[in-house]
């Protein structure tokens, strides 16, 4: 079940269908991961969430876009 955001009385119900990829991906990521390594990357992310994790996980790791500064003085 979940909960929703404004209290532990108001409960949705639970989400049906079929798994995203980042899900299952992310699910994997956490499965794999050491107790060592879990308590590092939900400490960096701040939470206790593993889903926030690899979330943050996914924001740090990401490939970075070159950006064009135009030096125009």
């Amino acid at each position: 079940m979940l909960l929703n955001k404004s209290g532990v009385d108001d409960i949705e119900e639970p989400v049906e269908g079929p798994l995203q990829d980042l899900d299952v991906a992310g699910m994997a990521w956490w499965n794999g991961l050491s107790e060592a390594d879990r308590r590092y990357w939900c400490l960096a992310a701040m939470t206790a969430v593993p889903a926030e994790a690899w979330k943050y996980f996914r924001l740090v790791t990401a490939p970075r876009r070159s950006v064009k500064v135009n030096h125009c003085d």
